[in-house]
């Protein structure tokens, strides 16, 4: 990206009790089965924002600043696989205040100018990528529960190794419901 574009996306960011139950998920799946997403670069994807100007970024974050929702619990109890995209994913149910804080962002995002994602929101984090063929029936995994506490907003940095991310700010979830 030039200076004054950076390629951004807000996410919910585990911690590291969810980084290792996810990793632990990983490691019960065969080592063949694609390219396993590291650790630190696991993440779940509220909002792509895509190349975005400074300008843009300031006023997205200002408008992000005065969200306002509580904190929740996210179960992550089941694995899917994309074939277009070569994915396999871990996710849940989207929990009523998850869905909320989507449509918000999004609504920010356009609001200062950004472009809408028009794909249905799936709540789910990437495990595997280049995955040509999923075991069939899926394996049952066991379930995650991930206490939601922030969200946060990442750049998306490309060097010879993959995808870097950075978390570049974070907003805490608190216990009102102005969603």
């Amino acid at each position: 990206m030039t200076a004054d574009l950076a390629r951004l996306f807000f996410a919910l960011w585990p911690g590291a009790t969810v980084r290792g139950g996810l990793a632990a998920v990983q490691q019960r799946l065969p080592p063949d089965l694609g390219r396993a997403v590291r650790a630190d670069n696991l993440h779940l994807t509220l909002v792509f924002l895509g190349a975005t100007p400074a300008s843009r970024r300031q006023c997205i974050e200002r408008a992000v600043s005065g969200v306002r929702t509580s904190g929740f619990e996210l179960p992550l109890d089941r694995l899917g696989y994309w074939r277009k995209p070569e994915v396999l994913w871990m996710g849940g149910s989207a929990p009523a205040p998850l869905a909320a804080l989507v449509q918000v962002l999004q609504s920010i995002v356009l609001g200062c100018g950004g472009k809408a994602d028009n794909r249905p929101f799936e709540a789910h984090l990437t495990l595997f990528r280049k995955v040509r063929r999923a075991p069939r029936p899926l394996p049952a995994v066991p379930p995650i529960r991930w206490q939601v506490e922030s969200f946060v907003l990442v750049e998306s940095l490309t060097d010879p190794a993959g995808a870097q991310y950075a978390v570049l700010r974070e907003w805490p979830l608190g216990n009102s419901t102005s969603l």
